[in-house]
Parts: structure tokens; C-alpha cells; sequence
């Protein structure tokens, strides 16, 4: 008797709109999704909440992101392309410091943070449930380096890695704060800041 191989069922996968108006309802799912994952979290966010809360039926949600997932990681790249942006504004009007660059940048991570927590609450979603890598690398980190290079005097490149890792370090402390309500949170952030700039003026 011979015996046929199963074919695995293919995996869903987002759908990109071809027109304006596609893209403009995309836009609102995702401004919907952002919502709804910082109100209820990623456990507890729904594509019925979604849905209701864009305005649009379970049917037209689905048509574009057919789990929760595909949704999450959409808004996460969205979010992360206007992180990116961001940073880079926060960068323009040099030539900085290090120490001052770097607490620029730190800064602006932290506001943009502050303003878009469903970023936070899917980032740690996607980290749970990434395989631990050793030295896996970081977009985020790059950029902060690439940025910091720009600081004069130039820092070396080992320098401007460090001062990235310092910062991103740092910005995940005052997030975890910010989210806990930390009654001394402004001592908190006032102290990270200080940390920063007298660790990087020494470099």
C-alpha cells in the first residue's frame, strides 16, 4: 500500500491593498489594533475588539489580516518605521556631543515609547516568542549607532556600539517604570538621564 505525503496547508499571510481606499481602511485596522493591544494587552485583545473598534466587520479585518499575529507584527513594522524616523529627526541639528546626542536620542526613544505603548506590549510578545540567539542583532540598536557616529568628535565604532546598548538598555528601565507607575518615576528618569551623560563623557 503506498502512502502519499500529506501537504502541509499553507500559512495565512497578510494582504497588502492595491488602492487608496484599501490602504486608508489598513490604516484605520492598524490605528484600531494599536488601541486595543495597549488597552487589553496582547492576551487579551481580540479581532472582534478590533473590528468594532475601526468601525469595520470581523469580514473586512480578515480580508487583510487573517490572525492575530499578522496584525500585531503589521502595526509593529509601522510603528518601528516611525520610530525610525523619529530618531533621526531628534539627530538633525548638530553637530552634538556624545553625551548630548545620546541623550537626545534617549529621550526621543522614550517619548515615542511613552505615546505608542502598544509598541512595548508587542515587542515583548515577539521576544517571548522569538528562539533565544546569542548576539542576535538589533535594527533598533543599529540605527542608534550609525546615529551616534555622527556625534563630534567622531566616536569610534566600538564607542558609538556602546553608547546604543547604553541607551537601549536604559530606555527598557524607564518603559518598565512608566508602565508601573512608579511614584518616583520622575527621580527615576532624572537619574537614568545623569547616568548616561556621565557615562559617555568619560568616553
Amino acid at each position: 500500500m503506498t502512502s502519499q505525503k500529506s501537504k502541509a496547508a499553507p500559512k495565512p499571510a497578510a494582504k497588502a491593498p492595491q488602492r487608496e481606499r484599501g490602504r486608508a481602511r489598513v490604516a484605520a485596522l492598524l490605528d484600531a489594533a494599536a488601541q486595543v493591544f495597549a488597552r487589553d494587552g496582547y492576551e487579551g485583545a481580540t479581532m472582534t475588539a478590533v473590528a468594532k473598534h475601526a468601525g469595520a466587520s470581523i469580514g473586512s479585518l480578515y480580508q487583510f489580516f487573517p490572525t492575530k499575529p499578522l496584525i500585531a507584527e503589521a502595526l509593529y513594522a509601522r510603528e518601528m518605521e516611525a520610530l525610525s524616523t523619529a530618531l533621526a529627526e531628534a539627530a538633525q541639528g548638530g553637530p552634538w556631543r556624545l553625551d548630548d546626542l545620546a541623550e537626545q536620542l534617549f529621550a526621543a526613544l522614550i517619548g515615542y515609547v511613552w505615546k505608542h505603548p502598544a509598541l512595548a506590549i508587542i515587542s515583548d510578545r515577539r521576544r517571548a516568542d522569538a528562539k533565544p540567539r546569542r548576539g542576535q542583532p538589533s535594527n533598533l540598536r543599529d540605527q542608534l549607532a550609525a546615529l551616534l557616529a555622527q556625534a563630534r568628535p567622531k566616536p569610534t565604532a566600538d564607542e558609538a556600539r556602546r553608547a546604543a546598548w547604553l541607551i537601549h538598555v536604559l530606555s527598557k528601565g524607564a518603559s518598565a517604570a512608566k508602565v508601573n507607575e512608579d511614584p518616583q518615576y520622575a527621580m527615576l528618569m532624572a537619574e537614568l538621564r545623569a547616568m548616561l551623560r556621565a557615562r559617555l563623557s568619560h568616553d
